[in-house]
């Protein structure tokens, strides 16, 4: 564990919120809402293979602006009392462990070699069911102060269903009550803060007590690597923001705070109760 925390580097670039930034928001691959939106859906295997420890962090920019498929509100409640619902308009609802809109936005990179591919994850439970949800989004970033990010890199989702007292899953695809693995293609145009906002072919109920715990392997190509969108308006609660230590099953999940990082990943869950 000690070299897990010599491993962590803390990079700090604190960029006032509603000024301009040296980073900007491109506009490639947009939809009518204004977001890139990106699609896949080939299901993969994953195999066995071992490396420890967990990322790097930076800060950027400013404010979030959220879309799913209608401009969303701003009123946005507080995540503490557990994990955050928020309304995203036509009906939809955001299950976010981070504050939305988030103020302080920053970056968790891998640590290379030893952590190419390895997840963050977070898990997320709605406060009514059933719940269904029918996408998720994340956001990639490009940080100033980290010049080997690059968001374009193709990667894989997972999204696995736990019953309410269920152990974290070291192989999701056996263990979890659902599971759905989906490759993510490489950006077709530069980016620097990607978007991901993506569909699910056939939408997910969870049911009473069920949470969903949605991962992105953090990929790397050469000396370059993805870097995962972090909030840090606020403590993140213990053990719903997860590393996986390894690119592939067995996982081996270990919270965030373990490594010192109190941060909340900007991944979201985005659905309807019965009720909407």
């Amino acid at each position: 564990m000690l070299n897990q925390f010599i491993c962590l580097c803390l990079c700090v670039c604190f960029l006032a919120c509603n000024q301009e930034s040296t980073s900007t928001v491109p506009n490639s691959n947009m939809d009518q809402a204004g977001t890139e939106i990106e699609t896949a859906g080939t299901e993969t295997e994953t195999a066995g293979t071992e490396t420890e420890t967990a990322g790097t962090e930076t800060e950027t920019a400013g404010t979030e602006t959220e879309t799913a498929g209608t401009e969303i509100t701003e009123e946005y409640g507080n995540s503490q009392v557990g994990t955050g619902t928020y309304p995203s308009g036509a009906n939809q609802l955001i299950l976010s462990n981070a504050p939305l809109p988030c103020e302080q936005i920053s970056a968790i990179a891998p640590y290379l070699p030893d952590e190419a591919g390895h997840h963050a994850a977070s898990v997320l439970t709605p406060s009514a069911y059933p719940f269904t949800v029918s996408m998720i989004e994340y956001t990639l970033e490009e940080p100033p102060d980290i010049s080997t990010c690059n968001s374009s890199l193709a990667h894989r989702l997972e999204i696995s269903v736990l019953a309410a007292d269920q152990a974290l899953p070291t192989s999701p695809q056996t263990e979890a009550v659902q599971f759905i693995s989906l490759d993510i293609p490489s950006s077709i145009m530069d980016t620097e803060r990607r978007v991901i906002l993506q569909n699910l072919t056939e939408p997910i109920v969870l049911s009473e007590g069920e949470r969903l715990m949605v991962s992105v392997s953090l990929e790397a190509v050469n000396a370059e690597h993805l870097c995962i969108a972090v909030c840090e308006d606020e403590m993140a609660l213990a053990n719903l923001e997860l590393w996986s230590n390894r690119p592939n099953t067995p996982y081996d999940w270990i919270s965030m705070s373990e490594f010192g990082i109190n941060s909340e990943f900007l991944i979201k869950a985005i659905g309807n109760t019965a009720n909407e």
